[in-house]
């Protein structure tokens, strides 16, 4: 009986079906994770981290090396001119529209951060902002194709 036997082989799958909204959802949905990991420890008066690759040079051999650093998360959220906080999502570097063309949510206090970013994942997991991913998604251009 051969190695390759005893594995479940299966034929490859064309992800030109896949539907770019559910993938953008489910990235929207990490993301948000993310955001609420730094949102609490914003709260707890930390810096959240994450871990990032890089590409370094080596003095030495001149080689190149992937080194992996620690680098603060690009916050979704900001304190605006009247001192409140200010939040919004983000599909592909783009803002999400919400409410029309408004793409803000006035949080106020720093301690409600985490729980509007908990109710952002709710709406997003129940498929409340798919019309408005569509709408960023379908705004984007194609990979490869010269406007």
């Amino acid at each position: 009986m051969s190695v390759l036997s005893k594995l479940n082989i299966a034929a490859a799958i064309d992800n030109a079906n896949v539907d770019p909204v559910l993938t953008a959802r489910a990235r929207l949905l990490g993301h948000l994770g993310e955001q609420l990991k730094a949102a609490e420890a914003m709260v707890s008066g930390t810096e959240y981290r994450v871990k990032r690759q890089r590409w370094e040079t080596n003095e030495e051999t001149g080689e190149k090396v992937r080194k992996e650093i620690e680098v603060p998360l690009r916050k979704w959220y900001w304190r605006d001119a009247v001192g409140q906080v200010r939040f919004c999502l983000k599909v592909g570097n783009k803002r999400l529209p919400l409410k029309g063309d408004d793409t803000n949510i006035v949080v106020g206090d720093d301690k409600a951060l985490p729980e509007i970013i908990r109710v952002c994942m709710k709406a997003v997991e129940a498929g409340e902002l798919d019309k408005a991913i569509d709408q960023v998604v379908k705004a984007r251009k194609p990979i490869g194709k010269k406007a």
